[in-house]
């Protein structure tokens, strides 16, 4: 960019910051707390159509008197305002977008005391910003990624290009925040930025530049489908290697845990799998092996049993097998369960002598 077009923008943000101080003073001088410079122009990294990202922050709704929407050659302008309270929710870093608490060359304050309050929720910021990934940002990550997942199911389901193009989209923006989280980082550019930064962080997903690639180049549906998924699960397997120092240590099964649960898969669930053999009932073995399953992770998550796959044993071409499986199954978790019921005998003589 020439110096002199370099200048002129310079010169105009001027302008227009001194109108948006000079009509705060006539028309809310207390309900504007103070007012920044961020985004590009904050960075250094603005172009000829870059517009000025302000910061204004405001004590009650009468300032929004002085938000307005422009275009002044061939730039388009966004005045708007923002509260003490979302950036509050930046500092304590619920999102990777928090460059507006941290990012910010201050050019009006109305009072120290706004001055001093910024500063805390900035150096907030940065004191997470800073410090090894925790559990709590770890847990944050979650709902970006649910609803990364969320919308690839969506993708996948739909049969319409520009659709699929939207779904990927959100499915990129979604990953990208956990990614960001992940590092517990922040994007300090705008969108164009994104990639580049995320390519400069410590913890990526395996091919995640290609990836991404293959997805924004991407003519048909299939291939939009084939990146998306790709990005997926390079990204969930991330999220799960970034999760292991939190992971809680497997509990230990009791005897009190476990009594009774033996019966209740004979009860809920065998004799409806060797029905099923009896009247080749696929849909009655599927949904029994479901429920079962289900009964199985829950009792591994919660006390610590042994780990059962049952659904690795499901066959629809071959339900006695499934039966057969299901069985041998069931009496791996009762050695477990008897062997514990033995223990805690042999604990209760020891304990009465």
């Amino acid at each position: 960019m020439e110096n002199s077009v370099k200048e002129q923008l310079l010169e105009r943000n001027r302008k227009i910051i001194q109108i948006v101080i000079e009509r705060v003073k006539r028309d809310c001088p207390d309900a504007v707390a103070l007012i920044g410079v961020c985004g590009s122009f904050y960075t250094g990294e603005f172009y000829e159509k870059s517009d000025l990202d302000l910061l204004i922050v405001i004590n009650d709704k009468k300032a929004w008197e002085i938000a307005s929407c422009f275009i002044l050659d061939d730039i388009g302008y966004d005045i708007y305002c923002s509260s003490w309270e979302s950036l509050e929710k930046m500092a304590s870093y619920d999102h990777p977008l928090v460059s507006h608490v941290v990012d910010v060359d201050l050019v009006y304050c109305a009072a120290e005391k706004y001055r001093e309050r910024f500063e805390r929720l900035k150096q907030q910021a940065l004191a997470v910003l800073q410090a090894p990934l925790t559990k709590e940002i770890y847990d944050k990550t979650e709902p970006q990624l649910q609803n990364a997942m969320l919308k690839y199911a969506k993708l996948m389901l739909t049969d319409d290009l520009s659709l699929c193009r939207y779904y990927a989209a959100n499915i990129l923006d979604g990953v990208k925040n956990v990614i960001c989280l992940l590092n517990h980082s922040y994007f300090k550019y705008g969108v164009k930025d994104h990639l580049r930064e995320i390519l400069q962080m410590e913890t990526v997903p395996n091919d995640f530049e290609k990836n991404v690639t293959h997805l924004i180049h991407a003519r048909s549906m299939q291939e939009i489908k084939t990146a998306a998924t790709h990005i997926m699960k390079s990204v969930k397997q991330l999220h799960v290697e970034a999760g292991k120092p939190f992971a809680e240590k497997s509990p230990i099964p009791t005897s009190d845990a476990l009594t009774g649960t033996y019966e209740e898969i004979y009860s809920n669930w065998r004799n409806k799998v060797h029905f099923a053999v009896k009247n080749n009932d696929v849909h009655l073995s599927l949904m029994t092996a479901m429920a079962c399953q289900q009964f199985y992770d829950e009792m591994h998550e919660e006390y610590g049993t042994v780990k059962i796959n049952l659904l690795k044993a499901f066959d629809p071409r071959d339900l006695e097998g499934f039966a057969a499986a299901f069985d041998r199954m069931m009496e791996r978790y009762r050695n477990e369960y008897v062997k514990l019921r033995k223990a805690c005998k042999t604990l209760h003589v020891v304990e009465g002598l």
